[in-house]
Order: structure tokens, then C-alpha cells, then sequence
């Protein structure tokens, strides 16, 4: 659907002028400043350092005093063209909104519609104009009339070419306006992706001082830098990156890998850029890697001793960046494997074939994949343990009118990794000293735990329709409410609510966008009834108001809504938890379960989203997997939605969502189902709903049939679903038996 839409015009014009000024101004004050970098080099080894180290400075110097400038004057003209496009298609205002669909409706009012009702006219004019012809003629006084007068086609023909000429010509508008738009975002996003890597040269420039010559020179004297890494410097993007970088590049020159790492963990990340930050993780997974390979843990262990026993707001600035890093780092990772989870694509032989090859062909880079994520979920938990325990020291604490300084160090050689009943436990023990001469020990631990598959996703779904009555019931005693007021509030308010239906009553509404919803029609009671609905919401403590108590039992009732969608979640993807704690304050804990760090979930999640139930359907027949995915396919095509708004307002408000009916299966749930992906749309709680229907719809089918949805002959239910797309993503990420 192609929409134009200006919120300010004006705004826009004014902020392309001023990128023009802002390029003149800057290439006034930069002026002479613009200069080629060149160094004299020796003829030995270091020479193509040297060049690289050159090379690297004057392309700095190119974006900063060149292009940038260049880019300022682009982008400008970008806009400028845009608001010249806008204007000769006619438009002068401030504000503009054109869409195609509601053009093409103008159109065809105009062309079609409005000209069939000038026909209809004309017949009735013309049998008219006749009629009254034929009495003229005998009237006593006869009266002569034109034929032509009597024929309103030649006025039809003229109104029927200027209706379909304003149609042609709003279109023609619409065009000019939808090819404008798409050449200023295209010329837009390529604008932005220069301006990306000029906004990191200028940064890289700004920085560069934190890593200075004297100390580019030593590297490059013992060939830390040299021409093969010389871009290393790019990754210099913030005030604390230069020492960082010294760190990193001088590895070698460390007599001991534990001194490398402690080394890296005295650094003052607090002025550290992302990009840095990325280094640091980059380095300490690649050691964490090796340490679960060989069971040796002494360097990690350095390195976070040595965060312990930084400042305790420096502490939780490195763990904290530390921790983000190894979400960004995990991403990558997930969407990586998510690329090689395939689809399946069709039902015949060829594309069967072509997804069991991408399921041969990719399971051992998934493996693999999978060891890297946990490990950095392992790693990332690590540091998030340091970080919610405060380890650091000379922390300011308040212990009744008395502040403390208090310390929290790990403690050497304290550092595990064990496996427990099949969990993964890494822990280590830390000094907590406040000073009183009394110090205690923590015992730290972060525990990732492997997630149970449950069939409790039943009683969740039931417990989920209880609330649904429950919200139901709330907005339907409000709609009431407002039927107080009177016959014609009652039906504005109903006639509003049956417009907004699925978006004020469906379970995936935000409560903020049903608060939105009901505010709106508070307005417009206010409008049309003044004092008296004043005194009628009176009735309630803010009347329809965010703290009202309508809102507030709404509020409730999403919390707990919420709280079942993620143990649905939960148990139907079986995703894992981690739980960071202390062995000796037990009270000390926190379990969250996500399955950013659990590949085998990710990947059933985007199995769902790709392939739908098809998958399932396919793998769990067996011999007969093709002719049962062939068998859904055909009846997913032809089915059509139940909508239980379709009876009218009347029976929308008595409306009672139950196991037996069909209306879960939106087409979007429909579409989901059958592979076509939105899953991200969708309430997980509904999606088991309807496997729930379709699993419901196998019973009383006669052999040989096949049920509205297709399944009557085939193995398929919801507990079925779970268990096979569990074992399934298991086995390919090599956890299966």
C-alpha cells in the first residue's frame, strides 16, 4: 500500500536549507586546514607500516575536510528536490496525505459511479423532457420544442468526460507524489549509509588523540601495528578507546596471558565506545572458548578479579558494557543461524528435497553456532552475576545514619565451572568488607538451566480465556456505563466500539492503545453531553482516566495476561533460564528465562514463523509426510476465517470465546499456520489455541476424510506439535540423544 504523508513541510524545507548553511559554515572555519599527511619512511619492514599508518591518516583527513562538507551540500539537494517534486505536482500546503487505495476508490467514484448515477438520471430526465415534449405539442396553443432538448446525452457525455478526466488527473497527482517519495528514500538511504561512515571517521579523528603518536610509533617500531592491522584503528571511537587499544595490540608483549587479562581488566572503560567494547568481548569469548575446551579458567579469572577490584562505579560500567556486548555479539549469532534454518518451500518432491539438503548441509555450522551462544550466555551472565551483586569496591552504602564504604572483591582461585544435574554452573566466592573489621564471603553463582517441556500449555490457555471473560466483561460494563447517558450515547458509543472491535477487545491490544481508544470516545462524550456526562463519570474516582479504576482493572488483568503468554512461551519452545544467586543469602536471587542464549528455541520459534505447522505436519508422518502436508496445504488455501464480530454489535457484546469455535484462526493466525510468517503479530497464547482447534477438528472424522482443516488422516496434535518441534531443533543443535 503506498502512502504519501507530510506531518510539516515546511520543517523539512528548513532543515535542508539549514544542512546548507551548516556545510558552508563548516567549510569556512575548516578552511586551509586541509592538508596531505606525508611521512618519511625508512627502507626496512616497518616502511609498510608506515605507509598503512599514512594511508590511514589522510583517509581520515579526506572524510573529515572533504566529503562530509560534500555530504551536507548532497543532502540538502536531496530534500530540495523532494519539496521542488511535491510543489509541481500542485501541492503548496503545509500538511499532504495521499494513498493509493482510497485514490483508486476517488477514481472510481468519479469515473464509474458517479456517472452510472448521471445515467440513471438521464433516463429519467429524458422520459421526462419527452412526456413533457409530447403535452406541449398539445397544448391549444402548440409549442414547438427542439428535439436535442430533449436528449441529455450531449450534456451526459461532456460531465461523463470531465468526471473521468478529474479521476485521471488525481491519480496522475498520486503517482508523482508516490515516485517522488520513492526517489527521496532511496536517495535518502544512500545519503544516510555515506553519512554512517563519515559520522565514524569523524569520531575516529575526534579520538585519535587518545592513542598518541609516540605510542603509535612503539608498535610499529615492534610490529604490534603493522600494515595487516593497521585498520584496527578505526575501532578508536571514543575518549577512553586509545588505551584500550595499547591493551589489546600488546598481548604479546605480556610475559603471561593471566597478566594480559588482568591487564584488561584494570581498564577504565567508562569512556569507552561500543565499537571498543565489542574488542574487548570479542577477546575474552574467544579465551572463554578456549577455557571450557581445556577446563582452564586462570585468565578469566584475572580478568574479572581485576574488574573487582576497580572503583565499585567503574566495576559496574565494565560489567554492565561487558554484558551488552555479549547480547550485540549474541545477535549476530542468532541471526546467523536463523539464515540457515530453512524453509519449505511448497510440497512437492523437488522442494522437499531441497529442504532436507539445507538441513544436511547447514547442521554442523548450527552445532557449532549453538556452542558459541552458549558460551556467550555463559559469559554474559558471568559479568551480569558481578554486575546485580555490586562487585567493586569503596561502594557508599547507608546502614541506618551511618555511611559505609563498602568493598566486594572475587576471590583468586575461587572461578568454577561445573556441571550440575546437567546444569551449567559458573560461580566464585567474594570478600564483601564494610570496614567493621567482620568480612564476609559470597558464593556467587550463575546457573543456566535447560527448560522442561510441559503440557501445561492447556491449563495456561484456559486460564488465558478466564481473562479474556474478564476483560470482556470490563469493557463491556463501560460501554454500558456510557449507555446511561442515553439512547443516542448508547448507540455512539456501540456504533465506535464495533469500528475499534478488534483492537479495543483483541487479546494482542496494548493496554496504552485501549486506553487511547476509550479516552477518545471520553472526548467526544464531554463534547456532546457536557455537564451530564461530568456528573455521570463522576460515579468513578478519575472518571476515564489513567488511574481510573476501569484502567486499573484492565492494568491487572494485562499483567496478568502477560505473565501466561511468557510461560507459554516457556514451555512451548522449552527455553531455558539462568538464575544468578548466592549459595549463602539464598533471598539473593534472580531467574530469568529468555531464549536469547538458547538456540534450539530461537530456532523453533523461526521455524514457526517460517514454516507454520507445515514442518511438524511433514516430519511426524513419516512415509506419509508429503501426502499430510499436501492434504493442510490444500484445505489452509481454501479456508475461510470465522469472525465473532460478524453478527452485529448486538451479539458482539454477548460474545463468549470458547475451545469449540473457530474465530481464533484470524487469517493472520490462518496465514501464520500455513507458513507465511507474523509471528512477531501474534499472541503465542492464541497460536496454541488454534492448534488446539485444529487438533479438535480430527474428532468424529470418518476414514478417509480429511476435515476442514485437513488433518482427519494425519498424526497431529498440540502435545504432538511440541514435543516433535523440541526433539527436532535438539537433535540439529546437537543436544539430542
Amino acid at each position: 500500500m503506498a502512502i504519501v504523508k507530510f506531518i510539516n513541510k515546511s520543517s523539512l524545507k528548513y532543515y535542508g536549507k539549514n544542512a546548507a548553511v551548516c556545510s558552508t559554515i563548516y567549510q569556512d572555519a575548516i578552511d586551509g586546514s586541509y592538508r596531505t599527511i606525508k611521512i618519511d619512511k625508512l627502507s626496512d619492514s616497518r616502511s609498510a607500516a608506515i605507509t598503512a599508518f599514512e594511508n590511514k591518516l589522510n583517509d581520515i583527513s579526506q572524510q573529515v575536510f572533504v566529503k562530509y562538507p560534500e555530504l551536507l551540500i548532497k543532502y540538502s539537494t536531496v530534500i530540495e528536490t523532494y519539496i521542488e517534486a511535491v510543489e509541481g505536482a500542485g501541492f503548496s500546503t503545509n500538511t499532504l496525505r495521499t494513498q493509493k487505495t482510497p485514490i483508486n476508490n476517488v477514481k472510481k467514484w468519479l469515473a464509474e459511479t458517479t456517472v452510472h448515477d448521471f445515467g440513471q438520471l438521464q433516463k429519467t430526465l429524458d422520459a421526462q423532457l419527452v412526456a413533457a415534449s409530447d403535452a406541449l405539442k398539445m397544448d391549444p396553443e402548440p409549442v414547438t420544442v427542439d428535439e436535442s432538448e430533449t436528449n441529455s446525452s450531449k450534456v451526459l457525455s461532456a460531465a461523463k468526460a470531465k468526471l473521468e478526466d478529474l479521476g485521471t488527473d488525481r491519480m496522475d497527482v498520486h503517482t508523482k507524489l508516490e515516485t517522488a517519495l520513492q526517489n527521496f528514500k532511496a536517495e535518502l538511504s544512500s545519503v544516510a549509509q555515506e553519512f554512517g561512515s563519515v559520522s565514524n571517521a569523524l569520531k575516529n579523528a575526534r579520538f585519535m588523540s587518545s592513542l598518541p603518536f609516540k605510542v603509535v610509533a612503539e608498535m610499529i617500531a615492534d610490529n604490534r601495528l603493522n600494515a595487516m592491522n593497521m585498520n584496527e584503528l578505526d575501532a578508536v571511537q571514543g575518549e577512553g578507546d586509545g588505551a584500550v587499544l595499547t591493551v589489546l595490540l600488546s598481548e604479546g608483549k605480556y610475559p603471561t596471558s593471566e597478566e594480559f587479562f588482568t591487564a584488561l581488566g584494570r581498564a577504565d572503560t567508562e569512556k569507552v565506545s561500543s565499537v571498543m567494547m565489542d574488542k574487548i568481548y570479542l577477546r575474552t569469548h574467544a579465551e572463554e572458548l578456549r577455557a571450557e575446551d581445556e577446563g582452564d579458567f586462570r585468565n578469566i579469572e584475572a580478568m574479572i578479579v581485576a574488574i573487582s577490584e576497580q572503583k565499585h562505579d567503574k566495576a559496574q560500567i565494565y560489567t554492565e558494557k561487558m554484558s551488552m556486548a555479549a547480547d550485540r555479539f549474541g545477535q549476530l549469532i542468532r541471526d546467523r543461524a536463523i539464515a540457515l534454518n530453512p524453509e519449505l518451500k511448497g510440497n512437492d518432491d523437488a522442494a522437499i528435497a531441497t529442504y532436507e539438503q539445507a538441513l544436511a548441509n547447514n547442521k554442523e555450522e548450527i552445532m557449532l553456532l549453538s556452542k558459541e551462544l552458549k558460551s556467550t550466555g555463559r559469559l554474559a551472565h558471568l559479568f551480569q552475576a558481578m554486575h546485580v551483586n555490586h562487585i567493586g569496591r569503596d561502594r557508599e552504602v547507608n546502614s541506618g545514619a551511618i555511611s559505609l564504604l563498602e568493598s566486594k572483591t572475587i576471590k583468586r582461585g575461587s572461578l568454577n565451572l561445573l556441571n550440575e544435574n546437567g546444569d551449567d554452573v559458573y560461580s566464585f566466592s567474594a570478600v564483601m568488607d564494610n570496614g567493621n573489621g567482620r568480612p564476609q564471603t559470597m558464593e556467587i553463582f550463575s546457573r543456566r538451566e535447560e527448560g522442561q517441556a510441559s503440557t501445561e500449555i492447556s491449563a495456561l490457555s484456559a486460564e488465558y480465556r478466564k481473562l479474556d471473560e474478564k476483560r470482556m466483561a470490563a469493557l463491556t460494563e463501560f460501554a454500558l456505563d456510557m449507555g446511561t447517558l442515553g439512547a443516542s450515547s448508547h448507540y455512539s458509543f456501540l456504533i465506535n466500539s464495533a469500528r475499534n472491535a478488534s483492537t479495543l477487545f483483541g487479546a494482542n491490544t496494548s493496554l496504552d492503545k485501549r486506553s487511547q481508544i476509550i479516552g477518545k470516545q471520553h472526548n467526544l462524550n464531554k463534547e456532546q453531553f457536557g455537564t451530564k456526562y461530568k456528573d455521570m463519570v463522576g460515579k468513578w474516582p478519575s472518571g476515564i482516566s489513567s488511574t481510573g479504576n476501569f484502567i486499573g482493572t484492565l492494568h491487572k488483568i494485562e499483567q496478568e495476561a502477560q505473565e501466561i503468554r511468557d510461560k507459554t512461551e516457556r514451555n512451548a519452545f522449552d527455553i531455558g533460564s539462568y538464575t544468578i544467586g548466592d549459595k549463602v543469602n539464598k533471598q539473593n536471587g534472580i531467574t530469568r528465562s529468555s531464549m536469547e542464549y538458547d538456540l534450539q528455541a530461537i530456532l523453533q520459534a523461526d521455524d514457526l514463523n517460517k514454516n507454520g505447522l507445515r514442518t511438524y505436519i511433514y516430519h511426524a508422518n513419516g512415509e506419509k509426510g508429503q501426502e499430510a502436508l499436501q492434504a493442510f496445504d490444500r484445505a489452509m488455501s481454501t479456508y475461510k476465517p470465522v469472525s465473532p464480530y460478524s453478527s452485529g454489535v448486538t451479539q458482539f457484546f454477548d460474545f463468549k470465546d470458547n475451545a469449540d469455535t473457530q474465530t481464533v484462526i484470524t487469517e493472520d493466525m490462518r496465514d501464520l499456520l500455513s507458513g507465511k510468517g507474523g509471528l512477531e503479530n501474534q499472541n503465542i497464547v492464541d497460536v496454541f489455541r488454534s492448534v488446539d482447534t485444529i487438533q479438535n477438528s480430527k474428532i468424529g472424522i470418518k476414514d478417509g476424510e480429511q476435515g476442514i482443516f485437513g488433518v482427519g488422516g494425519s498424526s497431529f496434535s498440540k502435545e504432538g506439535y511440541i514435543n516433535d518441534r523440541r526433539d527436532f531443533f535438539k537433535g540439529l543443535v546437537g543436544e539430542g540423544q
